[in-house]
């Protein structure tokens, strides 16, 4: 926690992520939030955002007092965006309802894990099949 706010910490901003398959969770968006770093080849950017879905401090978007601070930040009432995403959600705060971001982050979640899922049919099959690479 930084000052009066309840901030994630780096384990659970990290699992967000990768629950997220490192994607947007809004809407039609799915922009990665990680890449190859063009100057350093033995790096990489992580540019998204740990988004609160009830605010993290009074006064900030969708704020609820009755939650404790461990509720505030805990994974439960976070949800990965790009940075974009991230801050609209916040400018655009009577537009963008608790249960509606709710069900992107879980739709968000299905997705990578059907993309995870898909992946992992596809590799399969690929290393089970019984032509070569000269028969496809």
């Amino acid at each position: 926690m930084t000052g009066n706010r309840d901030d994630f910490s780096q384990s659970i901003k990290t699992a967000l992520a990768g629950r997220a398959g490192w994607r947007c969770s809004f809407p039609q968006c799915n922009r990665s939030t990680a890449g190859p770093a063009i100057e350093y080849p033995d790096k990489s950017i992580k540019n998204g955002v740990a988004a609160h879905i009830t605010a993290a401090a009074p006064g900030g978007p969708r704020y609820n007092a009755s939650m404790s601070p461990e509720q505030r930040s805990d994974i439960s009432n976070a949800i990965w965006m790009c940075p974009t995403h991230g801050s609209l959600i916040d400018k655009e705060q009577t537009s963008y309802t608790v249960e509606e971001i709710k069900s992107w982050k879980i739709a968000g979640e299905s997705r990578a894990s059907r993309e995870l899922e898909c992946s992992s049919a596809t590799h399969a099959s690929q290393e089970t099949s019984p032509y070569s690479s000269k028969d496809i």
